[in-house]
C-alpha cells in the first residue's frame, strides 16, 4: 500500500526505540525519533535534505536517523504491514464513513502505526520509561543536533520536546488517546475532517485492528 502522505505518516514513535534502541547511546535514540519529532513540532524549519542525506555523516544521531528512514521503508513494504492493511480495509472503511471522517486510507495507515505502538508499549512498558529518560538525557545536547540539520528555529522544537516529555503522550495510547492522536494527525496534515464527535465507530474498528496486529506481529521482521 502507497501512502499519498508517506512523508507524514510515521507515527509509531516507540517501534523505532523499541526494535532499533541502543542501550546508554541516547544521541542515537534521540536520532531514531527525530524525523517524527522535527515533522511534528517544527515543520519547515529544518533542511530535510540534511535528514535524507544522514547515512552520509558517522555522529550517532545522523545514524539514529539514516536507521529511522530505513526502518520507514522497511515498515510500509512489509508483509506485516500490507496484510493488516488488506484484512482490515473493508471495516475500516465503513467505519470511517460511520464516523463522518474522510480519507479513511490514510486513517487506516496512521491507526496501524498508532496501535502497533500501543500493543508494543503494553508488552514492554519498561521499555517505553527508558525511552522517556533517554529522551530527557539527550535534551543536553540538542543545539549541537539541531545545528547537524540546519534548524531556523531551535528554540521552538526545544519547546515542542519539553511538551512531548512532560505530556508522556505515549502511555495513552489507548481507547480514546488513540482517537485524540489521530485527529491531531488529521489537522497536521490539513486532511479534510469531521466533528469527530462519533468516535464509536473508530473506537470499535481500533479494537479490530488490535485484534490483526497481534494476530500478524510475527510477520513484522526486524
Amino acid at each position: 500500500m502507497f501512502c499519498i502522505f508517506r512523508q507524514l505518516c510515521s507515527v509509531n514513535y516507540f517501534a523505532h526505540y523499541f526494535f532499533d534502541h541502543q542501550p546508554e547511546n541516547v544521541n542515537y535514540n534521540l536520532g531514531l525519533l527525530a524525523p517524527d519529532l522535527l515533522r511534528n513540532y517544527s515543520k519547515n524549519q529544518y533542511s530535510k535534505i540534511a535528514i535524507n542525506q544522514s547515512n552520509l555523516r558517522k555522529d550517532d544521531f545522523s545514524i539514529g536517523m539514516a536507521q529511522h528512514l530505513k526502518r520507514d521503508a522497511h515498515f510500509h513494504d512489509s508483509i506485516f504491514f500490507n496484510q493488516v492493511y488488506s484484512q482490515i480495509h473493508p471495516k475500516a472503511k465503513q467505519a470511517f464513513s460511520d464516523s463522518g471522517i474522510s480519507r479513511f486510507w490514510f486513517g487506516t495507515h496512521v491507526m496501524i502505526e498508532m496501535i502497533l505502538d500501543s500493543v508494543l508499549i503494553e508488552k514492554h512498558p519498561d521499555t517505553l520509561i527508558q525511552m522517556y529518560q533517554d529522551l530527557e538525557k539527550s535534551m543536553n545536547h540538542l543545539d549541537i543536533h539541531l545545528s547537524i540539520i540546519e534548524h531556523k528555529n531551535p528554540d521552538q522544537f526545544i519547546l515542542g520536546m519539553q511538551k512531548f516529555l512532560e505530556s508522556k503522550f505515549l502511555f495513552k495510547y489507548k481507547s480514546e488517546g488513540l482517537i485524540y492522536g489521530l485527529n491531531r494527525v488529521y489537522r497536521q496534515v490539513g486532511a479534510e475532517t469531521g466533528d469527530w464527535q462519533n468516535s464509536n465507530p473508530l473506537l470499535e474498528l481500533s479494537e479490530k485492528m488490535k485484534v490483526l496486529i497481534i494476530e500478524n506481529l510475527s510477520k513484522l521482521h526486524i
